[in-house]
């Protein structure tokens, strides 16, 4: 079973490689295929956004964690508020086994499940600095910063505070390379197929003592 932080349990200096909706420079977001191929891409990491059956278009969250839930690590966006027992009943009844992670733009998304589960793994995810100001103040195991919001200040910060650090959304070869030489403890991008070509040539960020250094 996974981790209690929601993280492979695997202690690794590389980040996690994960899809944005799936392999989604191939194949329509937010689709099985999609998630498949980011899944075949990078052998078990995989990032899908995920909401309730009412809205028309995407996966129901339910199908999505069932699926995935013994293949890949799944990271849930929350574009709203109020899924928060979905996201639970999900959860529990399939208890993902690579490792699980809810985030959302909305602090108001995450909450609720902090409530419920105080140990339940979130991610606030952040595009402007204003979104960022409050990381701090949010019941949250991981930061999804915007490429622009990426500073070696910021990986400091999240580090010593214990706070995973993932970037979004990364589709250029150098700027893999640079995120991954920083120590980020999760890279995501479109295409999957470049992500996996260029990071496996990358070599591993030095250890620190922090504890966003491993996913362990």
């Amino acid at each position: 079973m996974a981790p209690s932080n929601g993280f492979p349990s695997e202690k690794q200096h590389r980040p996690l490689l994960l899809g944005h909706r799936g392999a989604s420079k191939y194949l329509p977001e937010n689709t099985f295929e999609a998630f498949d191929l980011a899944d075949r891409d990078r052998k078990g990491k995989l990032l899908a956004d995920c909401l309730a059956a009412k809205f028309p278009g995407l996966l129901v969250l339910d199908e999505v964690v069932k699926r995935y839930s013994n293949r890949c690590f799944i990271n849930v966006e929350l574009k709203v508020e109020g899924l928060h027992d979905a996201v639970m009943a999900a959860y529990s009844k399939y208890k993902p086994q690579r490792g699980f992670l809810v985030s959302s733009f909305k602090p108001e998304a995450l909450i609720p499940l902090y409530e419920l589960k105080s140990d339940f793994p979130l991610g606030l995810i952040c595009k402007t600095e204003q979104q960022l100001s409050v990381w701090g103040q949010v019941p949250i195991d991981a930061v999804f910063a915007h490429t622009s919001l990426i500073t070696e200040e910021l990986r400091s910060l999240t580090a010593n505070a214990g706070k995973q650090l993932f970037v979004w959304t990364v589709n250029r070869e150098h700027d893999m390379r640079r995120f991954a030489r920083m120590g980020i403890d999760g890279i995501i991008s479109d295409d999957t197929a470049l992500l996996t070509r260029t990071l496996d040539r990358v070599s591993p960020a030095p250890a620190t003592t922090s504890a966003s250094a491993e996913t362990g």
